[in-house]
């Protein structure tokens, strides 16, 4: 994911959570959005400082941005990653599971992972 794949702007974000399409998941929420002008898919996430300190926060959007760079998401949606608190305590397997089940439930996954 290269920075043309993000929500930058907090009027992009607050539309996707405000139309309100979402799963939840134990470690995650992901909000979804189809896009007025589809081209490539964007993704934002917010993590929330009770999750820890600024190393333990950057590492599980690390592990989230790999998770997702492991599917092929689709591509007209905007997506919004809400991390929550207890995620750091998730293996990354156990992130990727909770992943995939959101995404699986959304029904926006076009296939199995990358190998």
């Amino acid at each position: 994911m290269n920075r043309n794949h993000s929500l930058k702007k907090n009027a992009e974000i607050k539309k996707v959570l405000d139309y309100q399409k979402k799963k939840i998941s134990g470690a995650v929420t992901i909000y979804v959005r189809p896009q007025e002008n589809p081209g490539i898919f964007k993704i934002a996430m917010s993590v929330p400082k009770k999750l820890g300190n600024a190393v333990e926060r950057n590492k599980v959007k690390r592990r989230i941005r790999e998770i997702l760079r492991a599917f092929e998401l689709n591509s007209g949606i905007d997506y919004f990653v809400l991390i929550k608190p207890a995620a750091h305590l998730y293996s990354f397997q156990e992130l990727e599971k909770h992943i995939h089940q959101c995404l699986h439930q959304l029904g926006l996954n076009k296939g199995e992972k990358h190998e």
